[in-house]
């Protein structure tokens, strides 16, 4: 697979040596790193569709069985739009607007005002669960 970051105002796109990641200000490319502090500068060419395994696998067992175990709803609806994806064999947009309010919500600690579930160990995850990166 051939992986890609494009400048959003030039609409230059170059070749990277991995799947870009966004973390915490910096697009990781494998050798190649690109600073975008509000990731507003750099995006991802095409959307990336996670099938159902792909998504499950991005989270790590812990990070599941809590989610599972959860019984506070925006978690429990996240989970069960993954259920319905995998029950349909549906596809998943890891850009999808309310995907990623899931998964920012799952990184949110539960330290937070308003406190979140602190599933997720950090906002880091969120990149590599977008990426489908398996644990």
């Amino acid at each position: 697979m051939v992986y890609q970051i494009k400048n959003i105002a030039s609409g230059e796109i170059d070749a990277v040596a991995s799947l870009p990641l966004w973390i915490e200000g910096v697009w990781e490319c494998g050798d190649q790193r690109f600073t975008d502090p509000a990731k507003t500068l750099y995006e991802m060419p095409t959307t990336l569709q996670l099938t159902a395994m792909a998504l499950y696998l991005a989270f790590t067992p812990a990070e599941r069985i809590a989610i599972k175990k959860s019984t506070d709803p925006i978690v429990e609806d996240f989970w069960a739009t993954y259920e319905l994806a995998a029950d349909q064999k549906a596809t998943i947009d890891p850009t999808l607007a309310s995907f990623v309010a899931g998964l920012t919500y799952l990184a949110t600690p539960t330290t937070a005002t308003p406190p979140g579930p602190g599933i997720l160990a950090s906002p880091a995850r969120i990149a590599q669960i977008q990426a489908g990166i398996a644990q």
